[in-house]
Parts: structure tokens; C-alpha cells; sequence
């Protein structure tokens, strides 16, 4: 019992943990697992420095990853306005359109076509065509010409590039623009 004692002394619990750092830091300095040698400013120096390398290493991967999956989709969406429109009425950002549309191959196939589907310009309900619509008069068609490759997030538009393995056009007519006062970001 005058062990148990003796640990609780505040001088002794000092004296005990000193003796602790004392071996764990500065006793074996020549064992290489030590925690000492380990701690060494020899040693912090050069893990700082690996890590250092590894980390530039890294990020320069990351970098080159990056501009790869930049210059990967090198397909580019054109655009051909097939009527202007007659309404002075232009659609844009945040603006409630109205619009039907088909989808067709390369060689006129149509593959689908919708008789009038809202969507508001920036909402990325049909991201394809809510960019590629926004300067068009209320009234006007305009074909979305998507090559086969090219590289898309959006799943349906995918899976038609996969299945039909051929270009692809979207032809748009803006039925009707209704203007809106809400500001959304269309980038």
C-alpha cells in the first residue's frame, strides 16, 4: 500500500516522467527504431524533405491529370440556327422557356422528340440545350450538333452516344420565353 503512496507524490510523478522522456528521446540515439534517433533534427529534416518531395510530386500529377482530362474531350458542340424567330424576345439566363425538341442521328434517324417540355434556363434540367439555346429568339429552331465522342456527365445524352455510336443532333424550337427577374448563374 506505501507503494501506491509513494506513485501519488506530485515530486515523485514529476521525477518519473522525466525519467520517461530521458530514455524515450535521448537514450539509444544509436538504435536506429529509436524514438530518439527518430526524433533527431537530422531526421526531422529529412522526413520534412520527403514529404516535401512527395507532396510537389504529387501535386504536379494531379496538375497533369487535370489539363489530361481538359485536352480528352477535344469534341466540340456546334451550333446552326435554322430559323431566327420572329418575336424580338430572346431567351436567356433564368429565363422559363418553352421548347420542343427531337433528337436525331447523323443520317436523320430521329430517335426521340418531345412536343413541348419547360425548362428554365440554368436549372441544368437539359444542360445541352440550356446552354446551347440561350441568344435565340422566341419563335426560332436551331440544331445542336454533338459528335460522337464527345464527353458528357449528362446520362441519357451518354447512353444514346454509346447505343447509336454515331453524331448526334438536337433540333430546338423555342415555342416561348417567359422573362424572369431571378438571377441564376449559367456558367
Amino acid at each position: 500500500m506505501k507503494i501506491f503512496e509513494l506513485l501519488q507524490n506530485p515530486i515523485i510523478k514529476t521525477i518519473g516522467v522525466i525519467l520517461v522522456i530521458y530514455f524515450a528521446l535521448f537514450a539509444n540515439k544509436e538504435t536506429p527504431q529509436s524514438l530518439g534517433n527518430r526524433l533527431s533534427p537530422e531526421n526531422l529534416k529529412k522526413n520534412f524533405s520527403e514529404v516535401s518531395e512527395q507532396s510537389k510530386f504529387i501535386i504536379t500529377n494531379v496538375k497533369a491529370a487535370n489539363e489530361y482530362s481538359k485536352l480528352k474531350n477535344t469534341a466540340i458542340i456546334s451550333t446552326e440556327d435554322i430559323e431566327n424567330g420572329p418575336s424580338e424576345i430572346k431567351v436567356a439566363c433564368g429565363d422559363e422557356v418553352e421548347i420542343s425538341y427531337g433528337i436525331y442521328t447523323k443520317e436523320g434517324k430521329q430517335i426521340i422528340f418531345f412536343e413541348a417540355k419547360k425548362l428554365i434556363i440554368g436549372s441544368k434540367t437539359i444542360p445541352i440545350i440550356e446552354k446551347n439555346i440561350i441568344g435565340m429568339n422566341s419563335g426560332g429552331i436551331r440544331n445542336i450538333n454533338i459528335p460522337q465522342d464527345f464527353l458528357t456527365e449528362e446520362p441519357d445524352l451518354s447512353k444514346i452516344l454509346a447505343s447509336e455510336k454515331t453524331d448526334l443532333r438536337y433540333q430546338v424550337t423555342v415555342l416561348n420565353v417567359k422573362k424572369s427577374a431571378t438571377k441564376i448563374n449559367c456558367n
